[in-house]
């Protein structure tokens, strides 16, 4: 049986003033430096055999501080990308709120049904994350691997090994920047 160590990337500015990003490319801050770093000294201890992360760069920043310390082989995989948001890009956590609250009539249920505008329907990247899940499964079984990734996408690996959770708790599953979550697969 493999481990899976789901990490969201280190801090980026933009998580710190609560705005939402999706597919924008930006980096982490100092702060995110310093939390990879801490993250890099608790993986070694781990022995990770590998290194997934997502393409965009606060992951893959993220990574290559990490790979410092355990000194691995890094694979880029875009099934780990974060949602692409659309119309939400750059917004704040409030301002989404209000598209809920006033397009939606304050249906969360409904907004992520039908996706973010002009963006990903959450079943699109069910989909592929999923799909990402399984290859690491097939190619990589019995071995520890980090994964650092996206807030959305690690609720839908978490949905993923946990089918049967509500909906308002894969909403409420939120992971904070540097955090860790732990899966057998």
């Amino acid at each position: 049986m493999g481990i899976l160590y789901i990490i969201r990337h280190a801090e980026t500015d933009y998580n710190n003033k609560g705005i939402y990003i999706g597919k924008k490319d930006i980096g982490i801050n100092k702060n995110g430096i310093e939390q990879a770093n801490y993250l890099g000294k608790l993986l070694k201890k781990e022995d990770v055999d590998l290194i997934v992360a997502s393409s965009l760069t606060r992951a893959t920043e993220t990574a290559n501080i990490i790979n410092k310390y355990i000194k691995k082989d890094i694979i880029i995989d875009n099934h780990f990308a974060e949602v692409n948001i659309g119309d939400c890009e750059g917004l704040t956590n409030n301002e989404v709120f209000k598209i809920i609250k006033n397009e939606y009539h304050q249906d969360l249920y409904r907004f992520y049904k039908d996706g973010y505008r002009r963006g990903e329907k959450p079943q699109d990247v069910e989909k592929r994350v999923y799909d990402g899940l399984n290859n690491i499964k097939n190619n990589y079984p019995d071995k520890k691997i980090a994964l650092i990734t996206h807030g959305f996408i690690i609720r839908v690996i978490n949905k993923h090994f946990n089918p049967q959770i509500s909906f308002e708790d894969f909403f409420n599953f939120l992971v904070k920047n540097a955090e860790i979550k732990v899966f057998d697969f």
